[in-house]
């Protein structure tokens, strides 16, 4: 019964006023959420896109945020984009700097999940309640990765290390692209300044 109410939790949203994360609190009170305490991952964009993006997290994974700058190339256009998908504890944030509007979110999957399960459990319940298939294990970056394959949605596959995605593929109409992880740096210091939000952005509550 308890998985069955966890699992009803996984995609429980609502508006929050402002960036007010809880990553410390789960960091003191939980397992990691990633095998690393801290780490820095970066990307490279090809395909119908280019462009990069970097990942960083610390507080075991508690925290995280993608900085992504992409060039897309679509029905024979182009245009440019950089968003921020910020990861706090149980609070999601997305922002799109060019337009300097972002939406907002409380997720408590992982939180509540990880209160009784261990990380590889914990990862298998959410990717399967998001649709995805277990389809191979292989390795990247010479860190062994797991293979998950989506039906439906934007994203096709992910490559994850113990819940660190290495590698996306997405497909759109018009668009498809990769974004794959060409290093991966442990346990580095990350600065504060990284996670913090703009304090100009519309949020769509």
């Amino acid at each position: 019964m308890k998985f069955i109410l966890a699992l009803a939790c996984l995609i429980l949203q609502f508006p929050i006023l402002a960036q007010n994360g809880n990553s410390i609190e789960l960091d003191t009170q939980l397992k990691g959420k990633h095998p690393l305490a801290s780490g820095k991952v970066s990307f490279e964009i090809t395909g119908d896109a280019s462009g990069t993006a970097t990942l960083y997290f610390d507080r075991n994974g508690w925290r995280e945020v993608l900085i992504k700058e992409i060039t897309i190339v679509r029905f024979g256009m182009t245009s440019t984009e950089k968003t921020i998908e910020l990861v706090d504890g149980d609070f999601y944030y997305q922002v799109n700097l060019d337009s300097k509007k972002g939406s907002r979110a409380k997720q408590k999957a992982w939180s509540q999940l990880m209160g009784y399960k261990d990380r590889a459990y914990v990862i298998n319940a959410i990717m399967e309640e998001q649709g995805a298939v277990r389809s191979s294990d292989t390795t990247h970056l010479e860190y062994p990765v797991t293979v998950w394959e989506f039906s439906k949605g934007s994203t096709t596959s992910i490559w994850s290390w113990q819940g660190i995605t290495l590698r996306q593929a997405k497909s759109l109409p018009g668009l498809s692209y990769e974004m794959v992880s060409v290093k991966l740096e442990e346990n580095c210091e990350i600065p504060e300044e990284v996670f913090a939000l703009p304090e100009d952005i519309a949020w769509e509550d």
